[in-house]
């Protein structure tokens, strides 16, 4: 691992990154992430207590609120997988958008398997990272564009034939939101690919995207025990294919 000397732009959080080797398949990336979230957390907390004193529980409710928590620094097992299995497929010239992409790994492989694509999220501190590491990892020659977009609020301006997310089913409430997100924002036709751990909001999610008409196909991806991951409990990914129901 190298240590890399970067601060975050806009709220000015001096997040302590470094540079991590991610392979997958025959690709192999050097991503800077925020090198331990906690650390990160704490020091989140610390800054806007300073910010507003006085606000302490307040303030605590917002960090781990989704529009500033840095979870898009870490690394997760799902994008992971969802790369592997992007990166086993022909995608030449299919357009594509990844939604809460956080280090927008999966779009980054598509991207070199020849996909038009974009990646997006809400979070404010998520696009300098992302020029971050395509200049560094010099991903400006392929389609791979940036989208600041709330998947729950944004209006749609393009449809894509492929969406995808990763890991975006922690909360009660995303079953609904992400499945109203994705659906949105795909061509009619289109393909929707959601990767998760197996967390307890997936079988809800897939029963109400069964209920809209959609018929889908499962892949397990296993990461290697060997990989940047390998201290998440996470060793099987499932990687979930959604598609209109032919009638």
């Amino acid at each position: 691992m190298a240590m890399l000397d970067m601060k975050t732009i806009s709220l000015g959080l001096p997040y302590e990154l470094i540079l991590r080797t991610v392979s997958v398949g025959e690709y192999r990336l050097q991503l800077a992430t925020i090198r331990n979230l906690d650390e990160a957390v704490d020091l989140l907390c610390q800054t806007l207590e300073k910010k507003h004193c006085g606000q302490r529980e307040r303030l605590y409710d917002q960090v781990f609120a989704e529009n500033l928590c840095p979870y898009f620094g870490q690394l997760w097992p799902s994008a992971l997988g969802l790369a592997q299995f992007l990166a086993q497929r022909p995608l030449h010239d299919v357009d594509m958008l990844e939604l809460g992409a956080g280090l927008a790994l999966p779009s980054m492989i598509a991207a070199q398997r020849g996909a038009k694509v974009v990646a997006s999220d809400f979070h404010q501190d998520v696009k300098a990272m992302f020029n971050f590491n395509c200049r560094h990892n010099q991903l400006e020659r392929f389609n791979l564009n940036y989208y600041s977009l709330d998947w729950r609020e944004s209006l749609v301006t393009q449809r894509f034939s492929v969406v995808m997310a990763s890991d975006v089913l922690y909360e009660g409430r995303h079953p609904e939101e992400v499945a109203s997100a994705l659906t949105r924002w795909c061509l009619p036709g289109g393909k929707i690919i959601v990767a998760d751990q197996g967390r307890g909001q997936l079988q809800r999610f897939v029963s109400i995207m069964e209920q809209q008409g959609f018929v889908h196909e499962v892949q397990i991806e296993k990461i290697p025990s060997s990989s940047e991951l390998s201290h998440f409990d996470a060793r099987e990914i499932f990687v979930i294919t959604f598609c209109r129901a032919n009638k």
